[in-house]
C-alpha cells in the first residue's frame, strides 16, 4: 500500500514537473520568437535606411545634375524632366528616413543639415535650368563652375558615414540577439 502511494505520488510529481517544463518551454519559445521577429525587422530596417540614404545621392542629386546638364546641352525639355521627378519624390525619401531615424533614436542634426543643403541645391538646379532656357549661358557656366554639388557631397558624407556605422552596429546587435534567442531555444528544447 505504501509502495502504491509512493508510486502514485511520484507519478503525480513527475507529471507536474513535466507540465512546468512544458510551460517554461512555451513561455521562453514565445519570448525568443518575439526577439527573433523584432531583430529580423530591425535588420530589414537598417538596410532600408542605408538604401534610402544612398538614394539621396543616386536618385535626388544625380537626377538633378542629369537634368541640368542634359537640358543645358540640348535645350530639350524632356531632358529637364528628371528634376521634376526629383521634386516629386524627394519628400517621400526624406520623410521616410526621418521616421526611421527618429524611431532608431538617431541624432538628427546632420540629417537636417543635409536635407537643407539638398533643398538649396535643388533650388539652385532649377535656377540653372531657367538660365539655360533664357540662353544666359555665361551666367550658367559661372554658376556651374561654383561646383555647389561638392558642398552637397560633403554634407552627405558627414551624414552617411556615421549613419552607416550606426546602422551596422544596430545590425550586428540584432544578429547577436537573434543568435542568442536561437541558442536559448535550443537549450530549452534540449532540457
Amino acid at each position: 500500500m505504501i509502495t502504491t502511494f509512493k508510486s502514485k505520488y511520484l507519478i503525480s510529481l513527475l507529471l507536474v514537473f513535466f507540465i512546468v517544463l512544458l510551460l517554461v518551454n512555451s513561455v521562453f519559445t514565445l519570448l525568443n520568437g518575439h526577439t527573433i521577429v523584432k531583430n529580423n525587422a530591425l535588420k530589414i530596417e537598417t538596410e532600408v535606411v542605408k538604401r534610402r540614404t544612398a538614394g539621396i545621392i543616386t536618385d535626388i542629386i544625380h537626377g538633378a545634375d542629369l537634368a541640368v546638364r542634359g537640358f543645358a546641352l540640348t535645350k530639350n525639355d524632356q531632358l529637364a524632366s528628371p528634376l521634376i521627378d526629383v521634386f516629386k519624390n524627394k519628400d517621400s525619401v526624406f520623410n521616410s528616413l526621418d521616421t526611421l531615424l527618429v524611431k532608431q533614436h538617431y541624432d538628427m542634426s546632420k540629417f537636417r543639415e543635409l536635407r537643407a543643403e539638398v533643398e538649396d541645391y535643388l533650388t539652385f538646379s532649377r535656377e540653372m535650368i531657367q538660365l539655360a532656357k533664357q540662353d544666359s549661358m555665361r551666367q550658367f557656366v559661372k554658376l556651374l563652375n561654383e561646383d555647389r554639388g561638392y558642398g552637397v557631397w560633403k554634407k552627405y558624407e558627414a551624414f552617411y558615414l556615421p549613419l552607416f556605422d550606426y546602422e551596422d552596429s544596430l545590425n550586428a546587435k540584432a544578429d547577436e540577439e537573434y543568435m542568442n534567442a536561437i541558442s536559448r531555444n535550443r537549450i530549452i528544447q534540449i532540457i
